[in-house]
């Protein structure tokens, strides 16, 4: 694995999950398919990923105020994901014996869903605009032996992970 020793690449992934995270965000809430709401949940991890970076190198860096903007969508779009796997199980069996279930899950995912709205209006998209730009300039600090340093650690543990069989 090459690991990394320019803070610019660090700077382009912090742009590239600005610009996937915005863009799922832009979409109306009442049009986001299930796969919408995982791809949100991927970019939002790997923003926290970046984030532990940073806090890692620089001790001064306050990861979960610079993550706090972005808890609530993460939980609220995993909340309408595990509703709507729930959802597209049930509808494979005989709705009949469950019928009274299956209506409260799609209510469930309505009521979710207006939630879901609330939280990506735009006063919402502007805070997650402002932590990108207060972000990016402690990634340009951060000395390449502690970038390099984390991801030994990181890729460790994965690896430790899936040995013991935590993780696929």
């Amino acid at each position: 694995m090459e690991l990394l020793t320019a803070e610019i690449t660090l700077c382009d992934h912090l742009r590239e999950r600005e610009k996937n995270i915005l863009k799922i965000l832009a979409m109306p809430a009442n049009k986001y398919k299930m796969e919408d709401y995982h791809r949100l949940r991927v970019e939002i991890k790997k923003l926290k990923t970046l984030l532990e970076l940073v806090n890692y190198c620089n001790k001064d860096f306050q990861k979960k105020k610079y993550f706090k903007p972005f808890i609530k969508i993460f939980k609220q779009s995993g909340k309408i994901r595990k509703l709507q796997q729930e959802e597209s199980i049930l509808e494979m069996y005989d709705v009949s014996k469950i019928e009274k279930y299956l209506i409260r899950v799609k209510v469930d995912i309505k009521k979710n869903k207006k939630e879901f709205q609330f939280l990506i209006e735009k006063k919402h998209k502007i805070k997650i605009k402002k932590t990108f730009k207060k972000v990016a300039p402690y990634l340009k600090e951060l000395p390449s032996h502690k970038i390099n340093d984390f991801i030994k650690k990181f890729t460790a543990i994965r690896t430790f992970f899936k040995r013991v069989g935590l993780t696929q």
